[in-house]
C-alpha cells in the first residue's frame, strides 16, 4: 500500500522520517508559512496523510493543487488587508494629505495605492510593514520614515503636535 492510498484508521511510514506514523489527517486549522506571510491558518477542510512524528505532508497531484490554491488565497488575503487597513486609516486620520503624498513619502510612483487595492500590483513585503506599521502605530511609524524621507508638511505638524490629530 503506498502513502497516497491510505485509509481511515490506516497507518504506514513516513518518507522523511521513516517512522511508522502517517495516518490521514484534516489540516483545516492547522498555520503554515508562504514565502513572506507567516502562521496562515488552513481554512477548509482538506484529508492528507500527515506524519504524526516529524508533522511532513505528503501531497501529489489534485491534492497539491487544492493546498497550494488555499494557501495562495490566504496570502493575497492578509496582503489585501494590509493595504485596505492603511488606506482607511490615512484616509480617516490624514484627509488632509492627498494620497500622492503618501505615495511620494514611501517611494512609490503616483496612482500605486490605487493599483494596489484594485489588485493590479503586488504589495512587496517591506511596503507592507511600513503600511502595517502606519495603519498600527502612525505616530511611530511617522517618526521612523521621517530619519530617512521629508514627511508632508501636514504629517510632520501632526508629529510636532506630538501625534495626535486635533478634531475640529
Amino acid at each position: 500500500m503506498g502513502i497516497h492510498d491510505l485509509r481511515r484508521g490506516e497507518t504506514t511510514r513516513c518518507l522523511s522520517c521513516r517512522a511508522d506514523a502517517v495516518t490521514l489527517q484534516d489540516i483545516k486549522g492547522r498555520a503554515f508559512d508562504l514565502r513572506d506571510e507567516y502562521d496562515l491558518v488552513f481554512d477548509e477542510s482538506l484529508r492528507l496523510p500527515v506524519c504524526g512524528a516529524c508533522g511532513e505532508l505528503h501531497l501529489r497531484g489534485p491534492s497539491l493543487r487544492r493546498f497550494s490554491g488555499v494557501l495562495e488565497r490566504l496570502h493575497a488575503a492578509r496582503k489585501r488587508e494590509a493595504i485596505e487597513s492603511f488606506v482607511a486609516v490615512i484616509d480617516r486620520e490624514f484627509a488632509d494629505v492627498p494620497r500622492q503624498s503618501w505615495e511620494a513619502m514611501l517611494g512609490i510612483s503616483p496612482g500605486y495605492l490605487s493599483r494596489l487595492l484594485k489588485g493590479t500590483r503586488n504589495l512587496s513585503t517591506p511596503l507592507e510593514v511600513l503600511m502595517r506599521g502606519v495603519a498600527e502605530e502612525p505616530a511611530q511609524a511617522l517618526r521612523f520614515i521621517a530619519h530617512s524621507r521629508r514627511l508632508p508638511d501636514a504629517l510632520a505638524e501632526y508629529l510636532r503636535k506630538g501625534g495626535s490629530r486635533q478634531r475640529v
